[in-house]
């Protein structure tokens, strides 16, 4: 038997924001998100010609960063 899928099926979470909105949800900067993401200093995904920001793996990045940064503010 086959069980349709419903919209209410699919989680409401956002899995990954456009760099507009990324910049935005970091507070910083297109240019800055850009500058990183040229570097490879912030997680994400080319999807073609477009560039996504994972948000799971976003949160991840803070979560170490915040670590790093306040491991070297106490040394």
């Amino acid at each position: 038997m086959d069980v349709p899928i419903f919209k209410s099926d699919v989680p409401a979470q956002t899995l990954a924001l456009d760099p507009r909105g990324a910049a935005r949800a970091l507070g910083i900067s297109p240019r800055t998100l850009w500058a990183y993401t040229k570097s490879a200093r912030i997680p994400h995904l080319r999807v073609g010609r477009r560039v996504i920001y994972p948000v799971d793996a976003l949160r991840d990045w803070m979560k170490k960063a915040t670590i790093l940064t306040a491991t070297t503010v106490t040394d």
